[in-house]
């Protein structure tokens, strides 16, 4: 046959409508309180299945809901989004008329842990006569066990394996003697279906991929024959079957494009130099189920080869032509490149295992790539060339780069920058200036940072003299915007924070202009603490929230951009007492960290852990594991150690005793600094109820007058309510009022609830026992007390005669959790035992206890401990 009469209609295969499984859905679903599970490997026609049940939806009362995973990953989307947009803003609940068959395909993919959990709410949430389905290759782990009081549907392998009559069904029409020739082709016997059936165990692919073989052939029972005695696997012999059957250009141009993940036309057509591709490649999606006709942008449709067919004509080129298959991959890196893809590009040089390209690659675009986020494929490449022993300036230079800057006190960071200073090719005056601002940043005394930025100065002044002296034009802005970094953070350890914030914000719009985002997010980080240094909250609230926006609020994080933006996000969330769903936070830390800030999954973890301290009835669990975090971010993550810290004092005084408190509060003074805010609001709160606390409260309250320098504005209110309680509890009405109305002032402004609900959330008692005495904040009052009785367990009013506790009798209540005898506590406070006797009994009738138990449970109950 000649290779222009070829037409792929003739590979169309015959539907099988698959009756017997319709009916266990049907009758599932009719069941009302059924949970569908379709668990199988790839190509046993789970998705065909659920499309032919679902066209038939009208015939039956309930409205079908489909969601795609594959289609959430592709456009990053949550499950919880996709499920909102169905039900029209409830993701585990369908307010409709009739009832709900919700169908999830592909969900295997559903990987995340926020997503995970939206599913269980949802299988929690359905009504009577609603139902479940959940198809892909796995299902989540532990999922069906929380939904056990519903009854659970089966189908697997076995179930979805074809019947006899079913492959018959299939086959039928195939064998027409040879491409559709129209003329009726010998049947199928019984025998040659059997032996299919044992050979490819009713696998729903291999027996379509064995239809379209078929249909090229003339003597059917024999291709059977071939087929069932190939000792390969019947996808490879299929698929080689299947390629055998096109013309030698058809097979040319399938083996060529699977060197790519998906295709346009363009690149199709660069790849196989046939400028009829784009007509094989629509009649492919059209006419079988090897191509997906997928997305569209600029260039036309994307196509996706199936995955197995993939896998087999990459094995079939190799094994035709290795030579061949890497001239493709380096034919790919080049068309991409020179469009300005340049991850994809880097990432098909180092499957060409071309050490030259990838070099050449790394040294044109190894810092846009890096800047940009795109870190995974910058690390690969210098791994492979790392294992070829190929350590250059250029390798060096970006793997100090991926090493910094949250890791800038490392043995591996000062490595890499020897490497670099020695290895510096000609023509790498960029390179040249990144490490410069690497040693910028490194530095700690205020004579070394001043000479690093002298250094680094000389540096970007040759290099702009010296413009033929940089590979790539590109990379001298890349290398400009990283010194504006490098000076904004040499400013910040000088203590001249208003230069920081204001080379830090102005380089931050360069960035963003020169879609570098990872660029962009450390230096608004940078600019945002010198903000917060400043006492510039709107500032510094304003560059948080333009990192944050760059990812959807429910989007899972995938990248070093995304996960920093989704953690901003969790934090503003914190801080404001929004709804938060913690599990998203396991998702961030999980993001692929160690390309880029590799020390930034801390932060994460330690928020994860003050989100549950409010709501959690074994605080102790989580202020051991609180320690351990906090002891390992102490010098590098100065910033979460001060969110954090005055949950941690005050965890430390309860569990630990005043003695292990001020250890914590000399180690916040080490990190933090001895004069930051955060360290005199510890000492403050150590002293309270002994005979220091008055001075103490004299002294915090002038600090705060005077705008102290906080490491965290939420630090700020704390230290308002710290002074309100003390004025509330011994009497000072007017002043505990000033003062909370100076905590909500700030509150408001920093959008920040969270403050209030420390302790038990005993601010926000007192701010709700006001309510009406706030002026312009009233409104911001009321939502603080909504908050608190919606994210701390047990929130109550203060009984009257628990609110008149002495200071003398709090600092001893604060002691009874701690199991020690009436003598210790004496010891402790330097007072006798029979002092201590008689405020205990005090305590105990202020708090309506009989015992100490049952006085710490009141007192916790109520917020006092």
């Amino acid at each position: 046959m000649a290779e222009g009469d070829f037409d792929l209609r003739s590979f169309r295969g015959h539907t099988v409508q698959r009756r017997r499984l319709h009916r266990v859905l049907d009758d599932a679903e009719a069941d009302g309180r059924s949970t569908v599970t379709i668990t199988a490997g790839a190509g046993w026609g789970k998705t065909t299945l659920l499309d032919q049940w679902c066209a038939e939806a009208e015939r039956r009362p309930h409205t079908v809901i489909r969601v795609a995973a594959q289609q959430l990953v592709d456009a990053n989307l949550s499950l919880e989004a996709a499920l909102r947009s169905a039900f029209g803003g409830d993701a585990t609940r369908a307010e409709t008329a009739t009832p709900v068959t919700i169908v999830i395909d592909d969900v295997h993919l559903i990987e995340s842990h926020a997503d995970r959990g939206v599913l269980q709410r949802l299988a929690g949430s359905l009504r009577e006569h609603e139902m479940l389905i959940l198809s892909g290759r796995s299902q989540p782990l532990g999922f069906l066990g929380l939904i056990s009081r519903r009854s659970v549907t089966d189908l697997g392998q076995s179930q979805l394996a074809f019947t006899a009559d079913e492959t018959e069904q299939l086959l039928s029409g195939a064998g027409s003697g040879g491409h559709g020739s129209g003329s009726p082709g010998p049947a199928i016997d019984a025998t040659s279906i059997a032996e299919l059936l044992a050979h490819t165990r009713g696998w729903a692919y291999g027996l379509s991929l064995f239809a379209q073989v078929l249909t090229a052939s003339d003597d059917p029972r024999s291709e059977v024959a071939r087929f069932t005695g190939d000792p390969r696997p019947p996808a490879d012999y299929l698929v080689a079957a299947f390629l055998a059957v096109l013309p030698e250009a058809t097979q040319n141009s399938l083996l060529a494009l699977s060197v790519v993940d998906d295709v346009t036309i363009p690149l199709a057509m660069h790849l196989t130099d046939c400028r009829d591709i784009g007509t094989l490649l629509e009649s492919l999606s059209v006419n079988t189920t090897l191509v997906r006709r997928g997305r569209e942008n600029h260039e036309g449709p994307r196509y996706t080869f199936d995955e197995l067919l993939r896998a087999t004509l990459l094995a079939e080129q190799r094994r035709r032509d290795a030579r061949r298959l890497l001239n493709l991959h380096e034919a790919a890196s080049a068309w991409l490149t020179e469009n300005g893809e340049f991850a994809a590009g880097l990432d098909q040089a180092i499957r060409s295992e071309s050490t030259d390209l990838t070099h050449r690659l790394l040294r044109l675009h190894g810092l846009g790539l890096v800047f940009s986020g795109a870190a995974p494929v910058v690390h690969s490449a210098i791994g492979m060339l790392e294992d070829r022993a190929v350590i250059t300036g250029t390798t060096a230079t970006l793997s100090a780069l991926l090493a910094a800057p949250y890791q800038l006190d490392s043995v591996r960071l000062d490595h890499f920058i020897r490497l670099a200073l020695e290895g510096f090719e000609r023509y790498s005056v960029a390179s040249q200036v990144v490490v410069d601002a690497l040693l910028v940043m490194r530095a700690k005394e205020k004579e070394t940072i001043q000479a690093a930025l002298r250094t680094l100065e000389e540096a970007v002044a040759r290099a702009e003299s010296e413009p033929s002296g940089c590979a790539n034009p590109s990379n001298m802005l890349d290398a400009r915007l990283f010194a504006e970094a490098a000076r904004a953070f040499g400013a910040l350890n000088l203590g001249d924070f208003e230069s920081a914030l204001q080379i830090g914000a102005r380089a931050v719009e360069s960035a963003e202009e020169s879609s570098r985002p990872w660029l962009a997010l450390m230096l608004a980080d940078i600019a945002g603490y010198a903000a917060a240094r400043q006492g510039d909250w709107r500032q510094q609230l304003s560059l948080e929230h333009r990192v944050a926006a760059r990812t959807a609020q429910n989007s899972t994080p995938r990248d070093i951009v995304s996960a920093h933006s989704a953690f901003l996000n969790a934090a503003a969330a914190y801080q404001s007492g929004e709804p938060y769903d913690v599990a998203r936070l396991t998702d961030i830390v999980q993001t692929q960290w160690r390309f880029l800030d590799p020390g930034l999954s801390l932060p994460p973890r330690v928020l994860t852990l003050l989100f549950k301290l409010d709501g959690a009835d074994n605080q102790r669990a989580l202020y051991d594991e609180m320690e351990r975090l906090l002891a390992v971010s102490l010098t590098r993550h100065p910033r979460t150690l001060a969110t954090g810290s005055y949950r941690f004092i005050d965890l430390t005084l309860r569990f630990r005793g005043r003695s292990n408190a001020r250890d914590a509060v000399a180690m916040l003074a080490r990190a933090l600094g001895q004069d930051a805010f955060e360290v005199r609001l510890a000492n403050a709160h150590l002293h309270a109820g002994t005979a220091a606390q008055g001075a103490h409260e004299l002294g915090l309250e002038a600090e705060l007058r005077r705008g102290p320098l906080a490491w965290h504005g939420s630090n700020l209110v704390l230290g308002w309510l710290l002074l309100a309680g003390w004025a509330a509890e011994s009497g000072r009405q007017e002043l505990t009022l000033t003062r909370l109305q100076r905590a909500l002032e700030l509150g408001q402004l920093m959008n920040a609830r969270r403050p209030f609900l420390a302790g038990g959330a005993a601010a926000a008692r007192l701010v709700e026992e006001r309510l009406g005495s706030f002026g312009v904040t009233e409104e911001f009052a009321e939502s603080v007390v909504e908050a608190a009785h919606r994210l701390v367990s047990g929130v109550t009013k203060t009984s009257p005669d628990a609110g008149q506790l002495t200071p003398r009798e709090r600092a001893l209540l604060r002691e009874l959790p701690l199991h020690q005898s009436v003598g210790d506590i004496a010891r402790k406070h330097s007072v006798s035992p029979n002092t201590v006797k008689t405020h205990l009994r005090s305590i105990y009738q202020k708090l309506g206890a009989g015992d100490r138990t049952s006085a710490v449970e009141n007192a916790r109950r109520v917020g006092l401990l």
